[in-house]
């Protein structure tokens, strides 16, 4: 008659598995990080006079990036003028940043400025926006 203690090959069960699903873990993670690593943070629309947009280019729920992005840019589409601002930590901000309508600023690899997110308002006429941040690929 075989014996089995069943208490320990349920231990020995849940040790398994728990490596399985560690293992699956840290291949997505690669995965996953090489699939967000090729992909930009876009976005655009209207911004009224009374009004301060928050782009969240690491954290935004649908499209963030996952780390801060290291080069992009925002466009002013008119007709009014903006008031930029921009953190690479979610803490600490730059001084403001006027950007007219028909002027694009600029975030450059070379500048080694990372941006987690970027806010800006507008006076009194509102204007269009439109932004686009990325981060360089993982080697």
């Amino acid at each position: 008659m075989l014996k089995v203690d069943v208490g320990r090959a349920v231990a020995e069960l849940v040790v398994a598995l728990r490596l399985v699903v560690e293992k699956a873990l840290a291949w997505w993670s690669k995965v996953a990080d090489d699939i967000y690593s090729h992909l930009s943070y876009v976005k655009e629309g209207t911004i009224d006079d009374d009004e301060t947009v928050y782009l969240y280019v690491k954290d935004d729920e649908q499209y963030g990036l996952r780390e801060p992005a290291d080069s992009g840019y925002l466009v002013n589409d008119g007709p009014g003028t903006l008031t930029v601002r921009s953190s690479d930590d979610g803490e600490r901000y730059t001084a403001p940043m006027t950007v007219y309508s028909g002027e694009m600023l600029v975030w450059e690899l070379d500048d080694d400025e990372y941006v987690d997110r970027v806010y800006f308002t507008c006076d009194t006429d509102g204007t269009k926006y439109r932004a686009r941040f990325a981060r360089r690929r993982k080697e």
